[in-house]
């Protein structure tokens, strides 16, 4: 985990982060995380500040900057969750239906 006061940004990494934040439309959680990142971070912001701004937790705000600091733009990126299979087969599935 990185403990970051204040986020030091070269002007590339600004400025790629802003590109990404005016295509960003369809996802307003990927566009909150590249604004703690670039605007508020960077700025010296603290995470505390960060997470009551964005309603999150402290945690979660170190978390998108340790993903930054590890992945660049893509940790910032949301992730579709993982589909998991189902435990219950289709023969349970029945038996559970026909008995309501």
């Amino acid at each position: 985990m990185y403990h970051v006061s204040k986020l030091n940004l070269t002007t590339a990494q600004k400025n790629s982060l802003k590109s990404l934040m005016k295509n960003t439309t369809a996802d307003k959680r990927h566009y909150r995380r590249l604004l703690a990142v670039i605007q508020q971070k960077s700025n010296g912001r603290t995470f505390e500040d960060i997470a009551k701004e964005h309603c999150v937790s402290i945690r979660t705000v170190q978390r998108w900057i340790s993903a930054y600091f590890q992945m660049g733009t893509k940790g910032l990126e949301i992730r579709k969750p993982i589909s998991t299979k189902s435990r219950i087969t289709d023969e349970n599935r029945e038996i559970m239906l026909s008995t309501f």
